[in-house]
This record gives structure tokens, C-alpha cells and sequence, in this order.
């Protein structure tokens, strides 16, 4: 539980942030808009963590279980630098390419100018996410659980209070909601690495080789492949999503998308929580060989999942309005943002199992069979969707386009499902034919 509520506290700066720009005085739409022009890049950057920071929490853990201390204590610093590397180089190459970039997204007038000033300092505290999230993940590896919820929360705490500094007391708007996020990101970076270093968990390696930095690094990147994948698809998307939402319902619907989408997010990360806290403990349990065990927490892992989506569900059905005036009480069309909120919220409990059955792929050494599914779910069922079934709803049933660019989400979760099922077979018997101990 612990690791679900941090997870979830840290991915409330994207909520955060969007809140307190809904809400400064009249600039709050354009503030929400910009933001939301800044979504494709935004999620690349959170697509170039996940490289590398789940995934030494899972290699670290497996090696603790193996009884492997040292390889562990390589696992960690390869990935910690490997994620300040990779995120340094991306920011870099954003930071060159900020103009060039905001103009491709159709920004223009305000929201151009909201924008510049949110990605010039997203370019810095992306680095430091990178890094944070990193060490975060590894508190749950060594076993701080606990430890990471406090920072968490210490964490969100520390970005509204800067936030409403930087915004509302000296009116710095949505450039002092980047600072404040900054601000919140170091101290993401210094409180967890500053604990392990003190807990002795951490410690300066004997020597890595060349040769054992690359194969560890590579083990890394291929157990983060499934989640980075995943998160490039969603930049993708979310500029394919943009420029349909400004090209047939126009640029004032770009606030609307990204508040619907936040809300999906904000919901969905207790879900991803959940998978990733159950990820280094399986990976414990597999390196131990324990397949009882491995069976159990699958179980367990599915049964919250489902309740957790019932519960979605009738919240996102019954309070729609009262989700939005957390972005925005003065919304553009609230009557088509809370129907696009049950749009996109509908395929929950399809989801859990779809994020339950990547996890088993990833903790088994089948990252392949995890790329599948994140391909699956984000390429090869939702892009098609995406350029065909709006054009088509509007000719057949005259059906509003911010009403069918959205459900493309939902049936390809329903697709998606499917196939993710008749994998999960395929993986299930051909474990019968070698080992009856795990079903």
C-alpha cells in the first residue's frame, strides 16, 4: 500500500501543476491550454525515465534475492547514471529545439508564450525527476516501503507550497508552477539518496568493468523497454490526439483534452502503482525460485485491482463535475467534459488485467511478451482507431468528433484485452508442459 500512494503522490505534479495553472484569474484556460500543447514532450521525458528507473528497482531486487549485494549495489549507481545521462541528453536536445517544437504543436499567441516559459524550466527539472524517481523506486528495493510514502508525500507538500508561492504571491503564473516544481524535484533527489547513503545501503562500488557496466545497463534498458515503449507510444498519441483536437473541434477543446486526460491519469496511476510495487517483490520471489508465492500475489494483484476500478467507476459517473472544478470551476463546455471523463474512464477493469499480465511478463524474464502487449494496446489497436473510426462515426451517426477521438480508447482496451487473454494462455500452458508448481 505504501508504494501505491507514493506512486501515486508522485504523479501528482502533472495534476498539481495543471491545477494551479485552471486557476490563475483569467489566464487559467490559456494556462491549461499551454500545458496541455506541452503534453507530448512532457510524457517523452517521463517515457526516457522509465528506461531505466523501475527497472533498477526490479534488477536490484532480483539481485538482493539471488543473495548478490555487490551486483546490486552495481545495479543501482548503473542505473541512477544511466538515468541522469539519458534524461540530461533529452533535455538538452528540447531545450535547443523549445521554439521549433512549440510551433510544430500549433501554440500561438498566449498559450505560445505560457508554454515557452513552462517547457524552458520542464527542460531543467527533468532531470532531477529522472534521477528522484530512480532513487524512489529503490527505497521499495531495500526495503523502505514506509520510507517512500513519507518522502512522497514530504514531496507533493513541498511542490504546492512552492507552487503557491511562485504563482500567487509573486504572480510569477505558469512559469513559478515549472519553478516550483523544480524546486520540489532537487528535494526528490537529495532526501532519498542522502537516507540510503546514511542506512549504509548504498556504498561506493569495488570496480565495474566496462564490459559488466554495458551488460548490466543493457539488462536495465531491456526490463524498462516494455514501460519506455510504452510512454513513447503515449508522446506519440498525445500529439497525434492534439493536432486532431485543433484540426476538427479547435484549439479552445486542447483544455478540455487535457483536464479529461488528467483525470484519467490521476486514476490510472494507483493502477500502475500497484503493478510496480508487486514488481521488485516478484522479482524477489523469482530469483528465489518461490512459485507459490508468485501464484499468490498474482492473485492478490488482481483482486485490488478490480474493486479499485469498481470504485472508479462510480466515482467518474457520478461526480464528473465535481472532478473538473478541481482544474477549472469555469470549464468550456462541462457538459462534454464529464461525458468525455465516462468515455475514457469506462474500460477500467479491462485495464487492470491487461497491466496485471505485463507485470507477470516482466518479473519472468519475457520482456518481449510485455513489449507485445504495450505495442498492442497503444500502437496497433489505438493508432488505426485514432484515423479511422471518428471519420467514420460522423459519417455514418453524426457523431461529434471530441466524442469519437476519445472512445478510440476504450475499444482498444476492449481489443487489447483479448489478445493480452490469449497470450496469457499460451504463457500459462507452455509453463504446465515445463513445471506444474506455478499453476
Amino acid at each position: 500500500m505504501p508504494a501505491i500512494i507514493s506512486l501515486l503522490l508522485e504523479s501528482l505534479t502533472s495534476v498539481i501543476d495543471l491545477s494551479f495553472a485552471g486557476h490563475i484569474g483569467t489566464a487559467g484556460h490559456d494556462g491549461i491550454t499551454a500545458i496541455g500543447l506541452l503534453s507530448p514532450v512532457l510524457t517523452l521525458f517521463v517515457a526516457m525515465q522509465l528506461l531505466f528507473s523501475p527497472s533498477t528497482a526490479i534488477l536490484v531486487s532480483r539481485f538482493l534475492g539471488e543473495e548478490h549485494d555487490e551486483k546490486a549495489n552495481k545495479a543501482f549507481w548503473i542505473g541512477c547514471i544511466m538515468s541522469f545521462t539519458l534524461s540530461t541528453i533529452t533535455s538538452i536536445l528540447v531545450f535547443i529545439f523549445k521554439n521549433n517544437i512549440l510551433e510544430y504543436f500549433g501554440a500561438s499567441g498566449e498559450a505560445y508564450k505560457l508554454a515557452n516559459d513552462y517547457l524552458s524550466v520542464a527542460c531543467f527539472f527533468n532531470v532531477f525527476s529522472s534521477v528522484g524517481y530512480t532513487l524512489i523506486n529503490c527505497l521499495r528495493s531495500y526495503g523502505y516501503p514506509g520510507t517512500e510514502l513519507l518522502f512522497s508525500v514530504l514531496f507533493a507538500i513541498v511542490n504546492i507550497t512552492f507552487n503557491a508561492l511562485f504563482t500567487f504571491v509573486l504572480n510569477m503564473g505558469v512559469f513559478g508552477i515549472a519553478l516550483g516544481t523544480l524546486v520540489a524535484e532537487i528535494f526528490g533527489v537529495a532526501l532519498p539518496f542522502s537516507f540510503l547513503i546514511r542506512k549504509g545501503k548504498i556504498r561506493k562500488p569495488v570496480k565495474i568493468s566496462r564490459e559488466e557496466f554495458i551488460k548490466i545497463s543493457m539488462k536495465e534498458a531491456r526490463i524498462g523497454a516494455v514501460e519506455f515503449l510504452s510512454e513513447s507510444i503515449f508522446a506519440i498519441v498525445a500529439l497525434l490526439l492534439n493536432n486532431l483536437v485543433i484540426v476538427y473541434c479547435g484549439l479552445g477543446y486542447i483544455s478540455i483534452k487535457t483536464v479529461v486526460e488528467t483525470i484519467n491519469t490521476m486514476f490510472m496511476m494507483p493502477l500502475v502503482g500497484l503493478s510496480e510495487s508487486m514488481q521488485p517483490v516478484l522479482s524477489y520471489m523469482y530469483g528465489k525460485n518461490d512459485k507459490k508465492k508468485i501464484k499468490n500475489l498474482i492473485k492478490i494483484l488482481l483482486v485490488i485491482q478490480m474493486i479499485y476500478s469498481v470504485l472508479v467507476l462510480i466515482l467518474s459517473f457520478v461526480f464528473p463535475h465535481t472532478l473538473l472544478s478541481v482544474f477549472n470551476k469555469e470549464m468550456p463546455h462541462p457538459e462534454i467534459a464529464e461525458t468525455l471523463i465516462k468515455i475514457i474512464m469506462i474500460s477500467i477493469p479491462l485495464v487492470c488485467v491487461i497491466y496485471t499480465v505485463k507485470t507477470i511478463f516482466q518479473v519472468t524474464n519475457n520482456e518481449k511478451k510485455a513489449i507485445t502487449v504495450g505495442l498492442i494496446m497503444e500502437l496497433f489497436a489505438f493508432v488505426p482507431l485514432l484515423f479511422t473510426f471518428p471519420f467514420l462515426a460522423k459519417k455514418l451517426v453524426n457523431m461529434q468528433y471530441i466524442y469519437s477521438i476519445f472512445m478510440c480508447q476504450p475499444i482498444s482496451d476492449v481489443i487489447t484485452f483479448f489478445i493480452v487473454i490469449i497470450l496469457l494462455v499460451r504463457f500459462v500452458n507452455k509453463i504446465k508442459v515445463k513445471d506444474n508448481g506455478l499453476v
